[in-house]
């Protein structure tokens, strides 16, 4: 698996599925969005270059606009 499958596939699906099972066992608003910024920002840093944060913060804001 190459970094962009990764980065366009498996991360966003399993976003999406850990973001409604922690927002349905937790049930705070704020948790999901404040934990994908944290896994995201380490995965910036270590396994994507510094332009993987632009998609990040894309994707937090998308993901934000969604709780809400």
């Amino acid at each position: 698996m190459t970094h962009l499958e990764f980065a366009f596939g498996l991360l966003p699906v399993s976003m999406i599925i850990a973001s409604f099972i922690v927002t349905l066992i937790v049930q705070k608003v704020y948790f999901m969005p404040v934990v994908s910024f944290i896994i995201l920002l380490i995965l910036t840093f270590t396994l994507f270059t510094v332009s993987f944060l632009g998609w990040q913060l894309f994707t937090l804001l998308a993901h934000s606009l969604l709780h809400i």
